[in-house]
């Protein structure tokens, strides 16, 4: 197990037949709450009681940062956008501004937040503001879209990892 896991308090509450209780307890599956809570269309970003989002909600505010995932970036942002504009043939006003209405999907969007994420190292808010976004969990929820996109179309994941490879400096 990795280091930052800790099982030994969750193993401790099952007794003495650790590994056959933790079994029991996985393959016992979700309760109905929590499978209507996957089932919506839309998840917070957080699950739980009202006192408890409101505790959360001042530690995140009072934290103020995000973690970031590439401090070297090699990539821009501009240079993302334009690598992805080239790639689907769209300028990059087609790129940055969102599509309204239910139903719209702007793929080459989607996929240079992600690339903007991935290979330019940017942060969640720093794409929000390239990509006129008022609030950077908008950003998170488009590119949890993407990954959900990718897994069921294999002409997006090909996209995105030619556009990747094109992209590599």
């Amino acid at each position: 197990k990795p280091d930052w896991l800790y099982v030994a308090s969750v193993f401790a509450e099952l007794g003495s037949d650790r590994s056959g209780q933790y079994r029991k307890y996985v393959e016992s599956g979700n309760d109905d709450e929590t499978d209507a809570f996957y089932r919506r269309k839309s998840l917070p970003s957080m699950w739980g009681e009202k006192d408890f989002k409101k505790r959360m909600l001042h530690h995140v505010k009072a934290a103020k940062r995000e973690v970031v995932v590439n401090s070297d970036p090699e990539l821009s942002i501009a240079a993302v956008i334009a690598g992805v504009g080239r790639y689907y043939g769209v300028s990059r006003q087609a790129i940055v501004t969102a599509k309204r209405g239910a139903g719209k999907k702007n793929i080459p969007r989607a996929v240079a937040m992600k690339l903007c994420q991935d290979m330019a190292g940017a942060t969640l808010q720093e794409i929000a503001d390239a990509f006129h976004v008022g609030h950077y969990s908008t950003v998170s929820q488009t590119i949890r879209r993407l990954k959900i996109l990718v897994e069921q179309s294999s002409d997006v994941k090909n996209d995105l990892n030619m556009i990747s490879q094109d992209l590599t400096p």
